[in-house]
């Protein structure tokens, strides 16, 4: 059986990456916000995003910060088959 579960929206989205970050990120609030609006992922693949963002960091011995986690996005959206938006590009294109 399949059940479909709808996408979260902002407000949830938001909740969702506070709860996976924990406290130990540099993220601010700003770029909470923007992850909230601008990626429309599922709770699953927040929580990927989150992993990858951390191991990322940890390997680095650091805190997660929010280009940590713009690459942890943009692995999910290969996974889906999608394109991050552009202004995450931006970020990322920072990052590289």
């Amino acid at each position: 059986m399949i059940i479909e579960f709808p996408l979260p929206q902002a407000e949830e989205r938001r909740s969702l990456w506070q709860s996976h970050l924990g406290d130990r990120h540099h993220l601010t609030q700003p770029q909470l916000n923007q992850l909230a609006a601008s990626v429309d992922l599922s709770g699953g693949n927040i929580r990927n995003a989150v992993l990858a963002a951390a191991v990322i960091a940890q390997s680095q011995v650091r805190p997660i910060t929010f280009a940590d986690v713009v690459q942890g996005v943009a692995s999910e959206y290969r996974k889906l088959g999608r394109q991050l938006s552009a202004e995450l590009i931006g970020d990322r294109v920072s990052i590289l």
